[in-house]
């Protein structure tokens, strides 16, 4: 619940389901799921997604243009509340984008999938992919690093307060002897010394969650895309207008 206020997923859950990152930090810790149960409700999520995306196009494609309009008033009103979240708007538009220029390139030209359109969305799509991975791993060392220096500042503060224990009467009687505003203001700096190096670090956590979650995105909706343009159940032409 945590990390989907936190990145405000949950207003999306109809177009990219529910984050991997959020279903991770929702488990607990001492029961995590298997590899079976963790690989079916991923698959349950991309037919699910599949599914509702399929009906809509289906529904555009029949003729009901008050369907599309429906779908740009719900994500327009997404905005509007939250304004944050154009990120995850852009994420899902770029995905829909290519995968329909990937697929109507293989559909509609006498080489397939490998005709020049469908090798140069693959290919920008790819490309994309891998920027977005050494991205993560170069945000994911950062956040590392960051982690274990606020552990560090943690242990170096616990020694030194264990230091001043030896020196306890001395404090007490140091601390009667302060005034007032003072005290008051000591006391302020030692609440506020964590939260401030804690706080330093959060723009680069928030960074890495943004990744991870721009990768879960992609992977998902291609999959969920796949299903939906390679549907069996309709011919050619069909998939084409979806």
């Amino acid at each position: 619940v945590f990390f989907s206020v936190l990145l405000g997923a949950d207003a999306l859950a109809p177009y990219i389901g529910r984050l991997r990152i959020t279903e991770m930090f929702g488990q607990d810790f001492f029961e995590r799921p298997g590899l079976n149960d963790t690989e079916f409700s991923q698959a349950r999520r991309q037919v699910k997604l599949a599914v509702t995306l399929a009906e809509k196009l289906d529904c555009i494609r029949s003729g009901d243009r008050g369907k599309l309009q429906e779908a740009r008033d719900e994500a327009q009103g997404i905005l509007e509340k939250d304004p944050s979240l154009q990120r995850f708007i852009s994420e899902i538009a770029w995905v829909y984008s290519n995968r329909a220029d990937w697929y109507l390139a293989s559909y509609t030209n006498t080489l397939g999938s490998w005709s020049m359109g469908a090798v140069s969305s693959r290919a920008h799509g790819r490309g994309r992919e891998a920027s977005q991975q050494a991205h993560t791993a170069k945000l994911a060392l950062h956040s590392f690093w960051k982690l274990r220096r606020i552990v560090q500042e943690a242990d170096e503060k616990e020694k030194a307060e264990k230091a001043e224990q030896k020196q306890e009467s001395r404090a007490e009687k140091e601390e009667e002897s302060k005034a007032p505003a003072e005290q008051e203001r000591h006391k302020a700096d030692e609440i506020e010394e964590l939260p401030v190096s804690i706080s330093s670090a959060l723009p680069t956590f928030m960074e890495t969650f943004w990744s991870l979650s721009s990768h879960d995105i992609t992977s998902t909706l291609d999959k969920v895309l796949e299903r939906v343009l390679r549907d069996g159940s309709i011919d050619v032409a069909a998939r084409c207008e979806r």
